[in-house]
Parts: C-alpha cells; structure tokens; sequence
C-alpha cells in the first residue's frame, strides 16, 4: 500500500513504449479497427455495453499499482471534454508519480490528436483502465479519430461523467483516475539527449506535448 511515508518526493515513474506493443503493432491496429467498425456496425453498438458499473472512491495515497503493468499492458483511454461534447483516445506511454508533493500522472499526446484539444480546453482529464476484454475497443479508439465519425458509440463502451467536475470517463473500467493539470510543455529536438528515440519516433516532427496533472479521485469497481 502506497502511503505518505512510503512515498519518496519528486519520484518519476515514466514508461516509453509505442502506443500498440506487440503483437499488437500499427498495422495491425489499422486493419483491426477497420474490421472491428464493420463489426460493430453489423452487431450495433450495444454489443460491448456492459452498463454502469458501481465505482467506490479511495485515497489517492492509497491507490497501489505497478505502472510498467498498468499503462504499458493494460492501456489506458484518455478522456476529456463535457457531458456535450468530448473525445477520448488510447495510450500506453505515460507514468505516475509524485511531483510537486502531489500525487499526479504523466501523460504525452501528439498534436494531431483531436483528443488533445479536449485535454487543452479543459482543466480536467480522466485516465480509464479496462480489463483486457475491452482490448479490442481500445485499439479501435486508438486508431480511429473522433474527428470522422462517433467512434465513443461505435466502441461500445459507456461514457459516465464525474458528478461534481463532468469529466468524462469509462463504466467498464476497473480503475479510473480523474486528474487536474497542473503543466504542459511541448517536447522539442533540442531537448533530446539522447538521440535514437527522436530519430524511431518522430521522423515527422510530431513531438508530444507533456502534460503533468494532479490525481485528484481514485476510482476502482466493486
């Protein structure tokens, strides 16, 4: 169990992996979405909608995990916006820590992502972590962009929002982490020390933005 006096100040916990490890690799991710959307589109939306599930609150302090596991294996959707409009996307790169005495997540974000002007309009972001069942959706979140069709609708999965900020998040999660950003900053080349992950992951220049953001709530399923 994570306490106050187990935590050592200004730790950083970051994991550097591409977004669908393998076997689950780009092009892969590509022809599944495809056919995972004809699927859906043949079975209706419903197929995946496990309903609303019963979520309790816990102590940031006290949340325990192994984040290598839960980012880099299970992925995590990142979602931001309001009751009325937001978007959502899958990530494996990311961390959690403490910064700033404050227990917070690391999240990176490519500037063509139509999720990031959610994350940048808003204070508050959500990070939903589903069971490996759901992997199928993810991956099509991961791949399709909210920007060409209703992809939330499409993946089957049910959006719930916090009662008190709205921030959007996912029922079939077992963990949530609803967070507040407190940093952003832009990756840039100069900031490179080493120079093999510029050249294997930005050959376009598509730097992520870097964002820091306070867990405010806990939530883990019943």
């Amino acid at each position: 169990m994570l306490t106050r006096l187990s935590v050592i100040h200004y730790s950083l916990f970051i994991i550097h992996y591409p977004l669908f490890p393998a076997p689950f690799s780009p092009s892969y991710a590509f022809a599944a979405g495809k056919t995972f959307a004809r699927e859906r589109r043949r079975a209706g939306a419903l197929c995946y909608n496990r309903g609303m599930k019963d979520f309790q609150e816990i102590s940031v302090w006290d949340f325990a995990a192994k984040p290598t596991n839960l980012i880099k294996n299970n992925w995590m959707l990142i979602a931001a916006g309001t009751r009325e409009k937001f978007n959502a996307m899958t990530a494996n790169w990311g961390g959690l820590g403490v910064m700033w005495n404050l227990p917070v997540a690391f999240v990176v974000i490519r500037p063509q992502r139509y999720t990031k002007e959610f994350v940048d309009t808003e204070a508050r972001f959500s990070l939903s972590f589903p069971p490996a069942e759901f992997k199928r959706a993810m991956g099509y979140l991961g791949k399709v962009s909210g920007r060409d069709e209703d992809k939330i609708a499409a993946s089957g999965l049910t959006p719930a929002f916090d009662a008190a900020t709205g921030t959007p998040f996912f029922a079939e999660a077992h963990t949530v982490l609803l967070c507040r950003k407190l940093y952003a900053q832009p990756m840039t080349s100069a900031g490179f020390i080493d120079r093999a992950p510029e050249a294997q992951w930005y050959p376009d220049r598509d730097y992520h933005t870097l964002y820091v953001a306070e867990i405010e709530k806990v939530l883990v399923a019943k």
